[in-house]
């Protein structure tokens, strides 16, 4: 990130946990202040899932420019390095014209790659991926990380063996490259994007967040994302995908496959947003420069700030 005082773009990143109002505080912030709005969140990258990512509607995309939205297939792998290049060309590409990039989003390490850089790791092949998740499936994350130890103990003792997702990332990287993770990520990252930025959450209590994530889940059912999940299944995603096996797809794809009932399915999309929510409060709490504004009246308080901050960087 660029230092204070020097000259570089501006950059509003909204980073509230999920059902805090994002997408409507940045639609409202993008009309007030001739922005333009970027996709931050894994999930909302991929096509077809428009429902269960809580991505913008038509009408919320058509009111103000957004980007990276629905860019991926289902059957892709959201990789933070690939979306960082994009979002920091898009960036730049947006404020060249003199309006305001705005980044918004739960998935808060991309926004850390984005603005801290990565180390450099070298592309997985896809087999190496795929063996390594139907181990996954087939031995559990404990077996997993047992062999982790093994090729790369560093690695594996910041981990949970219950971490898996992160435990089998790492544990394809080192099978894949022969080098472990952790001796990667002792390489200097570079920042994909230099910008002046501004942290904004909208922040709820506890209680409310749940009151949201419970009304959004049902919503969810009403708009029909087991429609979503069958359309996504038919066309041949498989349904051990990436985004298949989030909070808000995986007890969907079980119920289409019998294993439970809708309001089961649906209780379930509940607890695992809430755990997710619980995560992100998690994040939020370690953000530097974080500006929390309350997320039951957002506006006049991002106004105003915003206003200050684009008043400051501009001179």
């Amino acid at each position: 990130m660029t230092p204070r005082g020097s000259q570089a773009m501006p950059l509003l990143c909204l980073m509230g946990t999920t059902a805090s109002g994002k997408t409507a505080l940045s639609i409202r912030l993008a009309e007030a202040l001739a922005g333009e709005v970027v996709n931050g969140d894994s999930m909302q990258v991929f096509r077809g899932l428009e429902i269960g990512t809580a991505a913008p509607t038509p009408e919320e995309r058509g009111a103000v420019p957004h980007h990276l939205f629905g860019i991926w297939e289902p059957t892709e792998e959201p990789d933070a390095a690939r979306w960082a290049r994009l979002a920091a060309d898009r960036c730049r590409e947006i404020a060249g014209r003199g309006r305001v990039p705005i980044l918004v989003g739960g998935t808060f390490f991309w926004f850390r790659v984005l603005l801290e850089g990565l180390s450099h790791i070298p592309p997985v092949p896809r087999e190496v991926r795929l063996e390594v998740l139907a181990d996954l499936a087939r031995e559990g994350p404990e077996a997993l990380h047992r062999r982790l130890q093994g090729l790369d103990p560093a690695i594996a003792a910041r981990l949970s063996p219950g971490d898996s997702q992160r435990v089998a990332r790492a544990l394809e990287v080192v099978l894949a490259t022969g080098t472990p993770l952790s001796t990667l990520q002792q390489q200097a990252p570079v920042p994909f994007l230099e910008a002046r930025v501004l942290r904004l959450a909208p922040t709820l209590t506890v209680e409310e967040t749940d009151r949201r994530i419970a009304q959004r889940a049902r919503r969810m059912f009403e708009e029909g994302i087991v429609d979503e999940v069958r359309r996504v299944l038919g066309a041949g995603c498989p349904p051990d995908a990436r985004p298949l096996r989030t909070a808000s797809y995986a007890p969907v794809v079980d119920l289409i496959l019998g294993r439970c009932t809708e309001p089961e399915a649906r209780e379930r999309v509940i607890l695992g947003h809430r755990q997710y929510a619980k995560r992100q409060r998690t994040w939020l709490r370690r953000e530097s420069d974080l500006v929390r504004i309350s997320g039951a009246s957002p506006w006049e308080d991002a106004l105003r700030v915003v206003t200050a901050f684009l008043r400051e960087v501009r001179g």
